[in-house]
């Protein structure tokens, strides 16, 4: 009887230390998920991070850009940029897939585009002017 016992105290606590060590494992995942959401918002002393990104992304897309904030365009809970990008329909088709998996929450709330000509280039252009809002903590 002693025997039978001790091998279910033993066999609880090694339940218990395999559950202890799991929700180790699910509290590491949970801080690592918050501290990748909290990294989606942008704060707002830190906008110039997120123009950075936002116009190497544009330029990896093969792309110019040229951003300004929105008069009017930001509330307490996000930033506002207008934002006007000249390059291919290619360029924006693969900035728009790429927008989609972007490292911050953004909402693109107009987007306008239209044909140019580049007479540096002489050739005709894409030119695309979003509003885009960006979240803030």
């Amino acid at each position: 009887a002693d025997f039978a016992e001790k091998n279910t105290k033993l066999m609880m606590l090694t339940t218990k230390r395999t559950s202890l060590s799991q929700l180790k494992r699910e509290r590491d995942q949970a801080l690592a998920d918050q501290q990748k959401i909290e990294a989606g918002f942008v704060a707002r002393e830190k906008a110039v991070d997120f123009i950075v990104a936002l116009e190497k992304l544009a330029a990896e897309t093969g792309y110019s850009v040229n951003i300004k904030t929105a008069e009017g365009g930001s509330s307490p809970d996000t930033l506002g940029f207008k934002v006007e990008f000249l390059g291919s329909y290619a360029g924006l088709a693969n900035f728009w897939a790429r927008l989609e998996s972007f490292d911050y929450f953004i909402s693109v709330s107009k987007m306008d585009v239209s044909e140019s000509y580049d007479t540096v280039n002489k050739r005709n252009i894409l030119r695309a002017n979003l509003d885009i809002k960006v979240l803030t903590p």
